[in-house]
């Protein structure tokens, strides 16, 4: 039996991860949960997925390496951490960096032989270059607190694990909700701009043009919750060498304006929109109408995001945006019924 530590189980990537390998013969996985969470969260899981071991600890305590000291683990899958564009800076940081420490601690004391973390694109902060999958370089730019505690959190994995360690990361873009469109979507970045066109399309149907605060050129980051689940598995299932760095997006992702301009179209929505430029006041104004301020930012995304090894290593799973869209958008309609009448 081949055990491995699966952090974030209860969360949208790791209960899908949970969904694919829970019943796979050679793979048994323990997933630790926050104590203050364990009894509401641990019996749903329980239930769903009997043969997963479910413990309660927080990811600094010596209690996680007091239990993983009672078996042979080969390998620590770290997916959680906080996402929140307006969360608390000290929120952020335990989330995101201390315990990620503490699991570095736990590789290093116990000589775990295989790590993968998974990171995110926004650790490219607010560069305009390229994001390579390879070592960060960017140490300042950042939009907010979210990038900059997960590339800390990347920082430190990198340089403190044992040499004998084979690390993988893994670096999702936005991620969109599941091609199955009875799991529950996700509500992420573009989900609140969706929401809004779909609440309001009644009035934007009467409208001949809308100006709107975007880049029109800036690339959205997008991949979905399969390619990101299907890459975990296959790391944890297959017995092979992968390289250090994988950028999770689909190939032939759009620019912000023709995003915008498929989810009008989507709506029935056929207005011409003429993009402005960035105006602070506008990211202030957006917590009042329950749209995150971050948000704001990344209508303006500066960063390209290469993904050349992860499309040769894992060619069974990287997807064209084109490919998802009309899925994607008929999950959401599927998903969203009372809204403006859908």
């Amino acid at each position: 039996m081949r055990d491995f530590l699966l952090t974030g189980a209860s969360g949208h990537i790791g209960e899908s991860v949970l969904n694919h390998l829970h019943l796979v013969d050679d793979i048994r996985l323990h997933c630790p949960l926050r104590p203050n969470t364990f009894d509401r969260l641990s019996e749903k899981l329980k239930s769903k997925y009997p043969s997963v071991e479910f413990f309660a600890c927080e990811l600094s305590d010596i209690e996680l390496i007091e239990y993983m000291e009672q078996k042979s683990f080969e390998g620590i899958i770290h997916i959680a951490g906080l996402y929140d564009l307006d969360a608390n800076n000290g929120d952020l940081y335990l989330s995101n960096v201390v315990a990620s420490m503490g699991l570095v601690n736990v590789c290093n004391r116990l000589k775990i032989s295989r790590f993968l973390h998974i990171s995110t694109v926004a650790v490219a902060g607010s560069i305009k270059s390229e994001l390579k999958e390879s070592p960060l370089k960017n140490k300042d730019k950042f939009y907010n607190e979210y990038e900059r505690t997960k590339y800390m959190a990347e920082d430190f994995i990198v340089n403190s694990l044992h040499p004998d360690c084979s690390l993988t990361v893994m670096r999702p873009g936005i991620v969109l909700g599941s091609s199955d469109a009875s799991v529950q979507i996700k509500l992420d970045g573009p989900y609140f701009v969706i929401n809004y066109i779909n609440q309001f399309k009644n009035i934007l149907k009467k409208l001949f043009f809308l100006y709107f605060p975007y880049n029109p050129i800036s690339v959205m980051p997008f991949c979905n919750v399969d390619m990101v689940t299907q890459a975990i598995c296959s790391w944890i299932v297959e017995k092979k060498e992968y390289e250090k760095y994988y950028n999770i997006v689909f190939n032939n992702n759009p620019n912000v304006e023709i995003f915008l301009k498929e989810v009008l179209a989507a709506f029935d929505i056929r207005l011409k929109l003429i993009p402005t430029r960035k105006i602070t006041l506008l990211k202030k104004v957006l917590p009042y109408v329950n749209i995150p301020a971050n948000l704001y930012d990344y209508l303006f995304y500066g960063p390209t995001i290469s993904n050349e090894l992860f499309q040769r290593d894992f060619s069974k799973v990287a997807t064209n945006y084109e490919d998802y869209f009309d899925s994607f958008i008929s999950n959401y309609k599927a998903q969203n019924k009372g809204l403006a009448g859908e």
